[in-house]
């Protein structure tokens, strides 16, 4: 069994797990590639520079050839010093070759070969690149660059003509780079390349788990339209299957209530009106579910409703008696709403009102009022009050307050009211004191409104 739960698993991830994994391993590749693309270009662009100080000096060092100048060791050294004050330059030494030594002789002590680096590049005939060094928080370049006799007396074509071989190697010149800015851009760039990286990194997370998102969503809505089609089924089977048999035994109650009226005593009519009230409650509970799990899934057409107006139809439809007087104290606004779904609304506190009411003149206030984005609307009463640890109760499914033998209640319509309420992005609350009456407000959305000025009662 497990082994079939983790199969399940890697069949469901495997493909976009793989697709990631394979997108960050080509950035990360890339990534690589490009830094050490850069960081040859600044390699490269370093030595670049450390040839042209050394074609400079070199060619610097012919003009004092020419002009019999050679010889002095302040000239060579003046030379030296002024190409040394070029800016990121830290050292500039001229290294002499032993040819040249023996026909100018040793020269400075600063013109011998210091270390292995200056006798590989004379010996090699080819420049030599030791491993950047650091000193202390100065990041450091070094090249030494050989000169090359030639008899085109350009570039790096030292003594030429004064019986040195052409393509014999007559020094060098040692050459010490700052590069710390350099590196400090270099380094300002591997952080912006990581940094794309890491957002295309997220980014391409983000699509993952977007598209596993969907393809759960997709997965919910099937499942959904399933659990609807099942409930539609179920409500037709509620409907249908057993309310008729409920019709049956309501009507059979009645026909032996009335036909062997005369046979009962009191006791077996009770018995027999306490079958006929089970049966009229267990077909207004069947009613009560049908109508809650219609909610949000019947849909009707959005219209502009006058509450006015309906208001009027519903009072009239439930009929209050003599002594429970309906007033509207402000004009109602007209909404755009589903009109069966705000008269469920307006039945049901009514009906409510009218039902528990247990003064002599009962007295049921509907109220309006604009709040913010929202209408605030209120239904009170002076009946018996709620109790303030049944507020949240009261709202809920298939429950009561009163007993059911001393009140007929299925127990749906305050939780089918918060229901619809809650469905228009409303909220719905009571307000109450024992023995004071309740008040029940509920907000609905003040979009596409209309006000009614007109008072109405």
């Amino acid at each position: 069994m497990t082994a079939l739960i983790d199969e399940g698993r890697w069949t469901k991830f495997k493909e976009p797990g793989l697709a990631l994994g394979v997108l960050l391993l080509a950035a990360f590749i890339s990534q690589r590639l490009i830094v050490n693309y850069f960081e040859t270009q600044v390699e490269n662009g370093m030595k670049q520079r450390a040839a042209q100080i050394a074609d400079g000096l070199i060619n610097g060092m012919n003009m004092l050839m020419v002009t019999g100048k050679i010889t002095a060791p302040e000239n060579r050294e003046l030379l030296v010093r002024k190409m040394a004050d070029s800016k990121g330059v830290l050292e500039l030494r001229i290294i002499r070759a032993k040819q040249v030594q023996d026909q100018f002789g040793p020269g400075l002590p600063s013109e011998q070969a210091a270390d292995e680096f200056d006798r590989q590049a004379i010996e090699t005939k080819a420049p030599v690149f030791p491993a950047n060094e650091s000193d202390e928080a100065q990041r450091q370049f070094r090249a030494v660059i050989p000169f090359i006799a030639s008899t085109n007396f350009r570039g790096t074509n030292c003594l030429s003509c004064h019986h040195v071989k052409d393509g014999s190697v007559n020094g060098a010149a040692s050459i010490v780079l700052d590069v710390t800015d350099d590196e400090a851009r270099l380094a300002l760039f591997k952080r912006w390349v990581w940094g794309g990286d890491f957002v295309l990194g997220m980014a391409l997370l983000t699509m993952v788990i977007w598209r596993r998102a969907e393809r759960k969503r997709g997965q919910l809505l099937h499942e959904l339209e399933s659990a609807n089609e099942e409930l539609k089924n179920f409500a037709y089977v509620v409907s249908h299957d057993l309310k008729a048999p409920l019709r049956a035994i309501s009507s059979l109650a009645d026909w032996i209530s009335t036909d062997y009226a005369d046979k009962f005593d009191d006791e077996g009519k009770e018995h027999m009106r306490l079958l006929v009230s089970r049966v009229h409650r267990m077909d207004s509970l069947i009613e009560g579910i049908l109508l809650y799990s219609r909610v949000g899934r019947v849909k009707e057409g959005v219209i502009a409703v006058d509450l006015n107006r309906l208001l009027k139809d519903v009072i009239a439809m439930l009929a209050p008696p003599p002594n429970i007087t309906i007033t509207v104290d402000d004009a109602l606004p007209t909404v755009m709403t589903e009109p069966t779904r705000i008269q469920q609304v307006f039945q049901n506190l009514l009906s409510n009102a009218i039902k528990y009411m247990d003064k002599p003149h009962g007295e049921i206030h509907i109220a309006c009022a604009a709040e913010g984005h929202h209408w605030r609307f209120s239904v009170t009463d002076n009946g018996p009050g709620i109790r303030q640890q049944h507020f949240d109760k009261i709202f809920q499914l298939f429950q009561t307050l009163a007993p059911r033998d001393r009140v007929e209640s299925s127990g749906v319509g305050l939780a089918l009211v918060k229901k619809i309420v809650e469905m228009y992005g409303g909220h719905i609350w009571v307000e109450s004191a024992v023995g004071h009456g309740s008040t029940f407000f509920f907000t609905l959305p003040r979009t596409a409104v209309t006000h009614i000025p007109d008072k109405g009662k």
